[in-house]
């Protein structure tokens, strides 16, 4: 365990589940959001009086990496003060269009830029993305996405995918893997079976793939089983009729009989967040939340609502009076979690709770753009040659999926030329 100064309660990591009581055991159950930029009361509540063990981040909480790294300090002293646990803190920083932090740390290319640009882009990506991470104390990335591009009518998916092609992304979802373990930062693979080839926002509606064992084993769940050995899977509330008659998420069928026992898959599952409306308009959040752990889910995600997340607890003991889940089953789940957690202790001790200041790499930011530039393609012509006043004038690039809670310009840089522009104009 770590000797700390800058956190003193790190001298317990308390492994062992027999040691916890049910509540404890509940809250590491759950992945949850709040809105705020601070360590704020409703955060202090579900940590202090409900023992919630995990926190996912959004744009919506970040404004610099320093105020980012007091947050999460706070979080961790306040996680492994009630719970003598370290926790687990996720973020989607999958590079690209899906970025939750954008500022002060490097903007990393996204995953259809990195296949354009060389093979080795992906490991370098998730290098130095996962290096900005752990040096605030975020240990758990939901990325790569493992999704084949496959239907140009999927409005969440398109450039957060490698490629079309399953083997290539299941290659260099393997680099990106790589190197976000190296430093330290777990990888989550998402949306198992796959998400690639459907037309409905699952944020949206419930969308259905509707392939035979042939197709899905040999496409959508192609990467998937050639990266079976990732520390993480994040479930796709998606409906596949070969299996069940309910979305992966829920499905006993899908969680544990296919990608358990058919695929021996030994990691973390954690599902999509389970306020999107292909569960909650179909089945409820927290009802969502306990079918999901039922199913065999690790880790249940929302994201938004602190009473969606209280319910959950309070319907998880139900279920467990009832007889419904056995102590055995939570006890398995929970076993798992720390097993994950405790890969993660040692870097954060290195990277997180030993440093005073932290400053991030000139050299990843300029290795991003290096990316970048090598993924364009020069199709005709010469190249045009810009003078110093030469205004150019280009679409703003914004996220039209609900895969971010802000639709805000969030890019400084961005609105700083725009202003100039409009100043020239």
């Amino acid at each position: 365990p770590p000797r700390s100064t800058l956190f003193p309660y790190t001298t317990l990591f308390r492994s062992k589940v027999s040691e916890m009581n049910l509540e404890e055991k509940l809250g590491q159950l759950i992945l949850a959001g709040f809105h705020s930029t601070e360590f704020d009361d409703d955060l202090k509540d579900i940590i202090e009086n409900h023992h919630i063990g995990n926190i996912i981040m959004f744009t919506r909480n970040y404004t610099s990496a320093a105020q980012m790294r007091k947050l999460t300090k706070k979080i961790h002293e306040e996680c492994i003060k009630n719970n003598g646990i370290i926790p687990f803190i996720a973020i989607d920083q999958e590079g690209g269009l899906v970025t939750r932090m954008m500022t002060d740390v490097t903007f990393a290319p996204g995953p259809m830029t990195c296949t354009a640009s060389s093979k080795d882009a992906s490991f370098k990506a998730g290098k130095m993305l996962a290096e900005d991470m752990i040096k605030l104390g975020m240990n758990l990335n939901l990325a790569p996405s493992l999704d084949v591009n496959n239907n140009p009518d999927n409005p969440v998916i398109n450039v957060r995918s490698y490629s079309d092609d399953p083997k290539v992304v299941s290659e260099m979802g393997a680099n990106f893997i790589k190197g976000s373990m190296t430093y330290g930062v777990l990888p989550c693979a998402k949306h198992f079976p796959g998400h690639g080839d459907c037309a409905v926002d699952s944020h949206l509606g419930l969308p259905i793939i509707n392939y035979d064992s042939k197709r899905i084993h040999e496409v959508e769940m192609y990467p998937f089983i050639q990266n079976i050995d990732v520390p993480a899977i994040m479930s796709a509330h998606i409906l596949f009729p070969l299996y069940d008659n309910v979305p992966a998420t829920l499905s006993r069928k899908i969680i544990t009989g296919v990608l358990r026992k058919e695929l021996n898959y030994k990691g973390l599952t954690i599902s999509d967040c389970l306020e999107m409306k292909a569960i909650a308009d179909n089945f409820g959040t927290p009802e969502g939340a306990v079918r999901a752990i039922k199913a065999g889910i690790d880790l249940v995600c929302i994201s938004h609502t602190k009473e969606y997340q209280l319910k959950t607890l309070e319907l998880l003991k139900q279920e467990i009076v009832a007889g419904n889940i056995s102590i055995e089953e939570i006890d398995e789940h929970v076993e798992r979690i720390l097993k994950f957690k405790e890969k993660t202790l040692s870097y954060l001790e290195k990277y997180f709770y030993n440093q005073e200041e932290v400053s991030f790499s000139k050299e990843n930011k300029q290795e991003a753009l290096n990316i970048v530039e090598s993924s364009l393609t020069h199709c005709f012509g010469k190249l045009p040659v810009l003078a110093k006043d030469t205004i150019v004038i280009a679409p703003a690039a914004k996220a039209r999926t609900i895969i971010e809670d802000e639709f805000d310009e969030r890019r400084s840089e961005e609105r700083r030329v725009g202003k100039e522009c409009r100043s020239r104009w």
